[in-house]
């Protein structure tokens, strides 16, 4: 079984990008807890404030899609 990635870039208006990533870490915690998250990283882009990047390294698709219909993660995307 091969390993699923995912890079994504988020955009915010620069007052709300912290925000952002408190929200992205409480995700980053709770994927902490799923075996089948090898990574879940938040970070800040350094060129712009308005940018925020997170990589995620998972098992396979099917155990990212299944992290996706946990209530504690449908709350946060809410």
């Amino acid at each position: 079984m091969s390993n699923f990635g995912m890079v994504g870039k988020l955009t915010t208006d620069a007052e709300n990008r912290d925000r952002l990533v408190g929200i992205l870490t409480q995700a980053a915690d709770l994927m902490g807890a799923v075996a089948e998250c090898q990574m879940y990283l938040v970070t800040k882009d350094a060129d712009n404030d308005e940018v925020v990047w997170v990589f995620e390294l998972w098992d396979s698709k099917d155990a990212h899609d299944q992290s996706l219909t946990d209530p504690a993660v449908r709350d946060l995307i809410g």
